[in-house]
């Protein structure tokens, strides 16, 4: 398995153009796979910014100088939280997304690190 790896080091540092077919579609499919990780990580901060939007949305419409309940208070608060919390979840899984086309985009070079 040792000299397998170090074969296909080998022949991926010479480039994508020198590749057999079998290492090329090797190549490809982990290519495809990171591009499909990176799609879904990019649907999902749609959802989250979506729900973030609605969540801050929400919080809009309780009034805020007025004299408001003690209910009111705390549902003001639970959306601003939870609006804050997706809002960052969306930051967190946008750079994994960018990661993963990144790794897409080169797939010789991200391969050869997850290889090592």
């Amino acid at each position: 398995m040792e000299k397998q790896i170090e074969e296909l080091l080998r022949l991926l540092n010479q480039g994508v153009k020198q590749l057999p077919q079998s290492l090329n579609i090797i190549v490809q499919q982990y290519a495809l796979r990171k591009w499909m990780i990176g799609s879904v990580f990019a649907v999902m901060v749609v959802i989250l910014g979506v729900a973030s939007f609605v969540c801050l949305r929400q919080s809009m419409k309780i009034p805020a100088y007025e004299k408001r309940s003690v209910h009111e208070d705390s549902m003001h608060f639970m959306f601003v939280t939870i609006a804050s919390i997706a809002a960052i979840l969306a930051f967190i899984l946008l750079m994994a997304s960018l990661s993963s086309f990144a790794d897409a985009i080169s797939p010789v070079y991200s391969l050869i690190q997850d290889l090592r």
